[in-house]
C-alpha cells in the first residue's frame, strides 16, 4: 500500500514579502515649493549692499580728484617759488609798486600752472629774507579763510647765503571734486589745500 507523503515546500526568502506597516495618522500632501526660492533674498540683500558699493565707488572717484588736485598745487608752488627765486634785487626792495609787481609775476606764474587743470589760486604768499633785500617780509594776494602762514620760520642768511624764498599756495579743495561724501558725514566744503615751496634766492650774493 503505497502512502503519499505532503511536504511542505516553504517560498526561498527572496519571495518573501514584510507587511507595510499602517500608520495611524493621514498622509501629509507634498509640499509646494517655488521656482524661484531665493529671489526675495537676493533682492533684500541687493537694497542692503548697492547703498555700500555706491558710497565707496563715490568715496575712491572723490579721493582719486583730490590726490590729482594736490599735484597740481604742488606744481604751481614750485613754478611760483622758481619765479620768486629768480626775481632781482629791485622787484624784492620795500617800495609798495616793486611789492604788488613782484607777488603779481608769482601769482601769475602759480595760476598759469594751475589753469591747465581748471583751478585757481584763492591765495598766493611770498615771504624772503634775503639780506641785501632789507628786512625779511612777508607778502599776501588774495585772501582765504583757512590758510596761515607756515609756522616754520626761514633759514637764516647766515645758514644760506643770500637768502631763502618760500612760495605758499592755498586752493580750497571744492574745486578739485563735488561733495559726494557731505550726505554721510564727510564734508570738504571748509577744506583747503596748502603747499609750500622754498628756494635759495640767487641774486642776493
Amino acid at each position: 500500500m503505497a502512502v503519499a507523503v505532503l511536504a511542505a515546500v516553504s517560498p526561498p526568502r527572496s519571495q518573501i514579502v514584510s507587511p507595510k506597516p499602517v500608520s495611524m495618522y493621514p498622509a501629509a500632501s507634498p509640499r509646494r515649493t517655488s521656482p524661484h526660492p531665493r529671489r526675495g533674498a537676493v533682492v533684500f540683500e541687493a537694497i542692503l549692499w548697492v547703498p555700500v558699493f555706491v558710497g565707496l565707488l563715490a568715496a575712491l572717484v572723490e579721493f582719486g580728484l583730490i590726490l590729482t588736485g594736490l599735484q597740481h598745487v604742488k606744481a604751481a608752488c614750485r613754478a611760483g617759488a622758481k619765479v620768486a627765486a629768480e626775481l632781482s634785487v629791485e622787484d624784492l626792495s620795500d617800495s609798495e609798486t616793486a611789492t604788488t609787481r613782484h607777488i603779481g609775476q608769482v601769482q601769475t606764474a602759480v595760476n598759469r600752472s594751475l589753469s591747465s587743470a581748471g583751478f585757481t589760486a584763492h591765495q598766493v604768499m611770498l615771504e624772503h629774507n634775503g639780506h641785501c633785500v632789507g628786512a625779511p617780509r612777508q607778502l599776501t594776494v588774495g585772501s582765504c579763510s583757512h590758510c596761515q602762514a607756515p609756522a616754520e620760520v626761514l633759514p637764516t642768511a647766515t645758514a644760506v647765503p643770500g637768502g631763502m624764498v618760500r612760495v605758499t599756495v592755498c586752493v580750497p579743495v571744492r574745486e578739485f571734486t563735488p561733495d559726494f561724501l557731505s550726505t554721510i558725514g564727510f564734508s570738504i566744503a571748509d577744506r583747503t589745500a596748502k603747499y609750500s615751496v622754498v628756494f635759495p634766492y640767487e641774486n642776493c650774493r
